[in-house]
This record gives C-alpha cells, structure tokens and sequence, in this order.
C-alpha cells in the first residue's frame, strides 16, 4: 500500500535532518500549513503537494530556496542583453566608419534586471544633456518602424550614417519622422522613415555617476 505524502515527508526530513522552519523556508510554504497537516490528519493542498514533491525528489535543494530557484530558472531561460563596443552619438549626425569592430560585443546585461529589452549600446556627446549623459550605458527594445511610438526616445541609424538617439515625432508627412534633442541648442532634424535600418526604444538610463 502506497504511503501518504505526509508519512514519505516526516521520513525524508528525519533522513536530511530538516525541521519544519527550514523546509517552510526551502519551499516557501508557510510553517503554519506545514505544521497543520504535519501534526494532524489533514492533507496538503495539491499546490503545496507540487512543491513538497519537488524537494523530495531533489528538484528543490537545500541549499538555495524554492523562490530563489525559480527566479535563477525562470532568468536563465532568457539570454543576456549584449552590450555594444560601439557608441550611439547624441550629437547631430555622424558618418559610419568602416570599423568592424565598432560593435562588436563587449559585455553583457543580466536580462532579468531590464525586462523586455534586448539591446544595450553606449553613447556619447551632449545634445540629450542632462538627461542622457556622456558616456551613459542605454538599454532598450529593438523595433520596426512601425512601432514608434511619437514623442518617446530611440536610438536612430540611417543608411545615410545618422547614429543618434533622440526623441522622435512626427515629420511635415506620413514619409518623414523629426529628431529632437532634450538639448533646446540642437536644431531639430528631418528624416525619411525609408532611410532607418535601426531603431530601438530606450527604456533604461544608466548615467555615469
């Protein structure tokens, strides 16, 4: 006849040498209910079950918490965002240079820290002063023309060599889109949606302290 739960638990626990704070603390379920069915007749609820089957079969160490396990799961699920060599320029406009390794990879982002982003790149210049900094590390989202959304900021390539990040709005027609600086010094400038090969949303700031 098969054992209940319970009778397989107290023996598992007896043989690692766990008390019921530590496996509250493993599993996450409160000592309360654990002590509730482990004293008495009554039995887990079937989530509780899920997770205490988990530790049992090993799934769940005794070393790390079952919180902490799912969040170093769930995290090592996503790649890391990579960070770019190469500099987005906040100023003007800017000519590409046949430099193959002007971004090329030079680090990485933990994914979990910056979620639904998949681009990193630094930047340099001042026409986003004080908002975007010298030097600042900008984490984003990769999207398609279509996507922009007006007045929000994105880091900007053109086939033509612009390499910029600014805030983008609407142009004179549905073709074009206007690049504005946080900067009132720098003039805004025209562009032609046709001409993007590159846009991303930045979402984070990281400014160089």
């Amino acid at each position: 006849m098969d054992k209940p739960l319970k009778d397989i638990l107290k023996e598992v626990m007896k043989e690692r040498n766990i008390r019921v704070p530590k496996l509250s603390e493993l599993t996450g379920i409160p000592k309360d209910r654990i002590y509730a069915w482990y004293r008495d007749d009554t039995n887990p609820k079937s989530e509780d079950s899920e997770i205490l089957l988990k530790w049992i079969s090993g799934e769940i160490s005794n070393n790390k918490s079952y919180i902490e396990s799912r969040f170093e799961k769930k995290n090592s699920d996503r790649p890391n965002i990579k960070v770019r060599g190469g500099f987005t320029n906040l100023s003007n406009i800017t000519v590409y240079q046949d430099d193959p390794d002007k971004y090329e990879v030079v680090g990485e982002l933990p994914q979990g820290l910056f979620p639904r982003c998949d681009y990193a790149e630094r930047a340099k210049g001042d026409s986003m002063y004080p908002l975007i900094m010298n030097q600042a590390l900008l984490v984003g989202k990769r999207c398609s023309i279509g996507g922009l959304v007006w007045g929000e900021k994105y880091i900007i390539k053109t086939r033509e060599g612009l390499d910029t990040t600014k805030f983008v709005h609407p142009g004179a027609d549905k073709n074009k889109i206007l690049l504005i600086a946080h900067n009132k010094n720098v003039p805004p400038q025209e562009i032609d949606k046709k001409d993007i090969i590159f846009a991303c949303r930045v979402n984070w700031i990281i400014n160089p302290t």
